[in-house]
């Protein structure tokens, strides 16, 4: 986004080699290829930034490693300041950087993510024409096919129609300290029509539970002050006085996507976790999972889908349906009951018998969506 906006021109080069699973830390993988890409990005003013990624297989076993480089057109580095370019708060040729933010921690960060995952991390620059990051990771290969060729635009035309479903009746409270993130996930939300809140701490989230009562809580985990486990367990205190606050879904959001790590929310009272950065398909399979099924819809078909006319035997409520399952009589027999877990799936007698939980007699609060 940011290159579009300084109209750069960005390439990605992936060699078709590459094994198709790989066994390795995607996510700090990530941050450091978003954390090179921009800054890159944020040292170039005119011209071309350029993503290659290739396999360099271990000749002495079945396994590799992943070498990233991260090539842009921008000032470069002079030659004496290459042995402090990873240093903490680094900020090198301070005058002709002046007009640019940041903080100095990025490539730091990057270099103590590479030691973790028993890497390498390096740069070659010259003044004036640019620089070239390059990171080389081990990785451990569970399925050798080749990956083939790279087709982000078929990627990009498929997340089109990612959502399953849509859920104009659901409402989904989003806990996040980050704007950034928050608006990050109504994004990812948009598709779905769901009504979207948002808090930026676990103490709004709290007042936002009394207010809009969410079918979904989003929760991050690691928040400053009240974090996602303190608010979650708070939220299920207040269980005691009403059942719905003790069976309302919680999905943790959390960049700790280790072994073991969903076993440990549940235990502290989530029902699931979503792992960041959110793929779609997770994300689909979680919303699927927790949103009411009675508040389900099938995905409006995409422009210039025909179906056929409905068959002389199609009731006539079912006549104009524009996709397959609209049919109220093709739906009948199909069970919507959720089947029970001790990960806290919602009971007939706390949720009144209609799939979403019971609020108070008072009903629901009008408030106002956040768009932080």
């Amino acid at each position: 986004m940011r290159a579009q906006e300084k109209k750069l021109t960005f390439r990605a080069q992936v060699d078709e080699t590459i094994p198709n699973t790989l066994y390795g830390d995607d996510i700090n993988l990530t941050h450091i290829v978003m954390n090179l890409g921009s800054n890159a990005v944020k040292y170039t003013q005119t011209g071309t930034i350029t993503l290659t990624v290739t396999w360099e297989p271990d000749p002495e076993g079945e396994d590799g490693a992943l070498y990233i480089r991260m090539e842009d057109t921008g000032i470069g580095i002079r030659q004496e300041d290459l042995p402090y370019i990873f240093q903490s708060y680094g900020r090198l040729d301070r005058k002709a950087n002046r007009h640019i933010e940041g903080t100095g921690l990025g490539l730091p960060i990057c270099q103590q993510l590479t030691q973790l995952m028993h890497g390498q991390l390096g740069v070659e620059s010259t003044y004036g024409q640019g620089s070239t990051f390059w990171v080389r990771i081990p990785q451990k290969v569970v399925d050798p096919t080749p990956c083939g060729p790279y087709r982000d635009g078929e990627q990009r035309e498929n997340n089109r129609n990612y959502n399953s479903f849509t859920a104009p009746e659901a409402v989904v409270l989003v806990v996040d300290d980050q704007p950034l993130n928050l608006k990050v996930c109504q994004g990812l939300l948009g598709p779905y029509e769901m009504e979207v809140y948002t808090a930026r701490s676990g103490q709004e989230a709290l007042r936002q539970m009394t207010q809009v009562w969410p079918d979904l809580v989003l929760m991050d985990h690691m928040m400053p002050g009240m974090d996602g486990v303190e608010a979650t367990a708070r939220i299920r205190e207040m269980g005691r006085k009403d059942p719905y606050f003790a069976v309302v879904p919680i999905v943790a959001l959390t960049a700790n996507a280790m072994k073991g790590v969903r076993e440990e929310f549940l235990q502290k009272g989530f029902n699931d976790f979503l792992p960041k950065p959110i793929e779609l398909d997770k994300l689909d399979n979680v919303l699927r999972a927790w949103i009411p099924e009675d508040k389900q819809k099938p995905p409006p078909p995409p422009w210039g889908t025909w179906w056929p006319s409905p068959s002389p035997r199609t009731s006539s409520a079912c006549r104009g349906s524009t996709w397959p399952g609209a049919c109220p009589t093709a739906a009948q027999g199909r069970s919507t009951a959720r089947p029970s877990s001790s990960s806290g799936s919602r009971s007939p007698a706390a949720c009144g018998g209609s799939g979403r939980p019971r609020r108070p007699s008072s009903g629901r609060t009008t408030s106002s969506r956040s768009t932080a």
